[in-house]
């Protein structure tokens, strides 16, 4: 009898690891989809929008119109030349200021969040495509600073807005004018989290909260506590980040002569 006992006891345990394995599995089978998924979203999302059809990637971007496209659009009033600033309150957001014969001037609002930069950089000279006043956005400014001080990718829809959008445009050129090599002063991050994968780059942050993150061929650990002079090389669709290269080591972080020199 006791024997039975402990035989059956067996078998209970048995059946319960076996279902406990499956729901592991069925669980991780689970995860593994969604990553997938959201990968393929990431990488690869096409919208249609009237008559321009784009494939973005996962950061909103795209390849740039072609140089026919461009001038069409422009003598058409469909597109527009003007130079893209970057706010003071809030780097994901900027302005572009036109002038239109028949309205006088007019500011459009481009959030990067959704992509509009469009790899632009804080005072590039851009061409712009005013979108549709159905897809017009409400500036976020200092708010996100406020209740997202920590949560560089925070999500907008937690915030409350107030209905009052405004019109919105995005970046589908950059003018030849602005593609010349920029140099900035920066300094190395740290890498945690997902960066920890990329062993061939690293991130350096400008001083100028206007420029975003630019990846860099690793320079070891000696470099982390330095102020570096940066040059943007490029930006590829499918990058959150421009790609540049070292030019110079400027000094160690905190020295006086070395700060003093970065802000001249």
């Amino acid at each position: 009898f006791i024997s039975f006992l402990f035989s059956d006891h067996n078998i209970i345990n048995l059946e319960l690891e076996k279902e406990e394995n499956r729901l592991i599995h069925t669980h991780w089978e689970s995860i593994q989809q969604r990553c997938e998924e959201e990968y393929t979203i990431r990488n690869m999302v096409v919208v249609s929008e009237d008559e321009n059809d784009v494939t973005l990637d996962g950061y909103g971007h795209f390849e740039y119109y072609d140089y026919d496209k461009i001038q069409i659009g422009l003598q058409q009033k469909k597109l527009f030349k003007a130079v893209l600033k970057v706010t003071n309150e809030n780097s994901k957001e900027a302005y572009c200021s036109i002038s239109k014969i028949d309205r006088g001037g007019i500011k459009y609002y481009l959030n990067e969040r959704h992509g509009h930069f469009n790899r632009a950089l804080h005072d590039d000279v851009v061409i712009i495509e005013p979108l549709p006043e159905g897809r017009w956005e409400e500036p976020v400014g200092r708010r996100r600073l406020i209740q997202m001080s920590n949560e560089e990718d925070g999500d907008d829809r937690n915030l409350t807005m107030t209905g009052r959008q405004v019109p919105t445009a995005r970046v589908v050129g950059i003018d030849n004018s602005s593609r010349r090599r920029r140099k900035y002063v920066a300094t190395i991050m740290n890498k945690t989290g997902p960066l920890q994968r990329d062993d061939s780059n690293i991130l350096a942050l400008p001083m100028d909260m206007k420029i975003p993150r630019i990846r860099i061929k690793r320079l070891g650990r000696e470099m982390s506590n330095k102020r570096l002079l940066v040059e943007i090389d490029g930006w590829d669709v499918n990058s959150s980040s421009p790609q540049g290269h070292l030019v110079k080591v400027l000094g160690d972080v905190g020295d006086l002569d070395t700060e003093i020199a970065c802000l001249l």
